[in-house]
Formats: structure tokens, C-alpha cells, sequence
């Protein structure tokens, strides 16, 4: 379904202070509730939240979701719930089109901030760790990961992983226990260039 939360509908203060529904106070600059809660001294909740990404207060009053396959909206980033091996697909259609890594900062916390605040003021895909709010409350799996678009980026990742599934990465991936692997020509290839041979 389609969900419009506002601030007065939101429990955790960190998307409220992340997104821009209100000013981050004092307290919070200054390490509270990070210490106690979280970190050993207040000069460490401090640096916890130092570099917490944040939107310009005022310039959001809410955010919305919804399934990309019933989306009524322009929506502003497309987040993406996926275990590891999905995410290296994903990762692989990412570098696809320009042949960029992916750099972002995991945290314990605020995945709902992580997953969208850096992603939209960068104009850059982005990968976050679900938080135990994320866990506890919206059922996010142990086994899985946000990978997280802008929508000018989807195009792109999109292209990329249709080339990808079109050599030999398939996906799914196909996986067994065998005397030797195979390769692409590439693989073979690069040995050959490195001097690398095969022990008869």
C-alpha cells in the first residue's frame, strides 16, 4: 500500500531530525541519546551524530512509499530490500554503465535516513544496513540489505543488469561443487597476459 507518514506520525526522532521535519536540537548535536544509549562516552555520541546526513528543516514535511509496481508518483529514490547475492548483482549493474564503485557509511541506526538523505543529496546509489527498528517494527530480514537508487539512476541499473544476465552472470545464479570452474574467455585471457599457467 501507499503510505504518507508526517512528522506527528513518526516514534524514532531520527528520521524526523534526517528528512528535515524539524530542527535537530541542542541535545542531539551534542550526543544525546547516542550516550547513554548507544555509545560509552558523550564525546562519542558526539561523533556518532557529527556526521549524521541531514535535510534543510523545512524543506520536506513528510515522505511517502509505496511498491514500485503500483506507484502513483514520481518517487525520488527507489530502495531496493536484497540479500547479499542479490546485492552483487545489483552492485554489478551499477558499475555497468560508468564503472563506479558504490562508497557508503553503514550504521546500527536510522536506516530510513541512510537509505534516502544521501542518496538524494548526492545523486548517488547507496547501500544501508537494516536497523533494529527497521527489524522490530517493519519486519526487515537478518539476511538482508537497502541498496538504494536515485530515480535519474534506475535507467542505467536497469541497462546494466539486462546486460549483465546476458553473459555469464545469470541470475539467479546457478551454484555447485565441481573439479574445476568455468569462466569467461576474458579470465582466461587475463592469465594468459600474466603469465599464469595451468600445472599439468
Amino acid at each position: 500500500m501507499t503510505v504518507v507518514m508526517l512528522k506527528q506520525d513518526m516514534w524514532c526522532y531520527e528520521p524526523v531530525i534526517g528528512l528535515g521535519l524539524a530542527e535537530a536540537p541542542d541535545i542531539f548535536i551534542e550526543g544525546y541519546p547516542h550516550h547513554p544509549l548507544y555509545t560509552r562516552t558523550p564525546e562519542a555520541g558526539k561523533r556518532a551524530v557529527s556526521a549524521f546526513p541531514r535535510f534543510q528543516p523545512g524543506k520536506y514535511i513528510g515522505v511517502i512509499s509505496a511498491p514500485l509496481r503500483e506507484i502513483s508518483f514520481m518517487p525520488d529514490v527507489v530502495m531496493i530490500y536484497c540479500d547479499p547475492s542479490q546485492l552483487t548483482f545489483l552492485l554489478a549493474g551499477h558499475q555497468y554503465t560508468d564503472g563506479d564503485k558504490i562508497e557508503c557509511t553503514l550504521s546500527p541506526g536510522a536506516v530510513c535516513v541512510f537509505s534516502t538523505v544521501p542518496v538524494i543529496l548526492e545523486g548517488k546509489c547507496k547501500v544501508a544496513n537494516p536497523c533494529a527498528g527497521d527489524r522490530m517494527a517493519a519486519l526487515a530480514g537478518d539476511d538482508e540489505l537497502v541498496f538504494s537508487a536515485p530515480t535519474e539512476a534506475i535507467y542505467d541499473l536497469m541497462t546494466g543488469l539486462r546486460y549483465i544476465d546476458g553473459t555469464t552472470a545469470k541470475m539467479p545464479r546457478a551454484i555447485g561443487m565441481r573439479p574445476e570452474s568455468t569462466f569467461p574467455d576474458e579470465y582466461a585471457e587475463m592469465r594468459e597476459r600474466m603469465g599464469i599457467r595451468d600445472i599439468e
